[in-house]
């Protein structure tokens, strides 16, 4: 008798044993799941690559889905977009990183390199899916003279006062006087730009001495008194597609523009045109 109690009670034992180390085990699955996913998502930030870049975003794609069962790839990157300007912006990450940052937010932009950026994101395993559209990327970047990866609009796009042949760098009046709107708007000086617009001598010179360009494109004081924030914000849509080249040229051409006004771009291409 006392030894089938006995029995009962090393049974009894064992299986609490065994219970608990399950739940060890199955604790420890879940640490190093955790672990491993972490490491995916943020293994680009030690290790800034193309091949990283793209990896952690599809990783961290997956994440957000598990968390945000309807979420859609759009609800994703709506999500991601505002990271990636901070990220651009942020002085105290690697020239590396913020420069494959600045050319996955750019591709962004490219109608035909978002589409090759989502459907990657939709495949698997991202491990045998990713190197197409580096190489999507790089091409689209020696195809637009560096832009990259921007799409230089089609001239059907420019609007009718505009000079379709820009000057010796392929910039447009328009791209010119837009950029100082901007640089104004930035500098909580959006009433002088206004008096200056009107008389175009003082513009003319600014455009020139802030932008570096010795000859303005023909028609550049033809936009005396314009302002493109009628166009955006108006119900035309025509209108509003016609200023999508001069926003693009103005974030792909940081070198020329400077970064502030490039990202003030890239932010108005994400809100009006995406």
């Amino acid at each position: 008798m006392v030894w089938r109690k006995f029995e009962a009670i090393e049974t009894c034992s064992m299986k609490t044993i065994l219970s608990f180390l399950r739940s060890v085990s199955d604790g420890l699955d879940w640490v190093r799941q955790g672990l491993v996913s972490f490491w995916r998502i943020n293994k680009f930030y030690f290790f800034p690559t193309e091949r990283n870049l793209l990896l952690s975003f599809w990783y961290d794609y997956v994440h957000f889905k598990a968390r945000r069962a309807k979420a859609t790839v759009e609800d994703f990157w709506d999500n991601r977009v505002v990271f990636l300007k901070q990220e651009v912006e942020d002085l105290d990450n690697s020239r590396k990183r913020r420069q494959l940052y600045r050319d996955l937010l750019n591709a962004l932009h490219h109608r035909r390199l978002s589409k090759i950026i989502i459907d990657f994101l939709k495949s698997s395993p991202p491990e045998e899916h990713y190197l197409p559209v580096v190489e999507a990327m790089k091409r689209a970047w020696r195809d637009d003279g560096g832009a990259a990866g921007l799409e230089v609009a089609p001239l059907s796009e420019e609007s009718e006062d505009d000079d379709p042949a820009g000057d010796e760098s392929g910039l447009h009046a328009k791209t010119y006087f837009i950029a100082a709107q901007l640089h104004y708007e930035l500098s909580g000086r959006q009433d002088e730009f206004q008096v200056i617009s009107r008389g175009m001598a003082e513009l003319t010179a600014f455009v020139q001495k802030q932008f570096g360009v010795k000859q303005l494109p023909g028609t550049f004081r033809k936009l005396k008194g314009y302002s493109y924030k009628k166009a955006l914000t108006g119900r035309n849509v025509a209108k509003k597609g016609q200023l999508r080249p001069f926003f693009r040229q103005i974030a792909g051409h940081s070198e020329v523009f400077g970064e502030v006004i490039a990202g003030r771009a890239r932010e108005i291409l994400a809100e009006h045109f995406n």
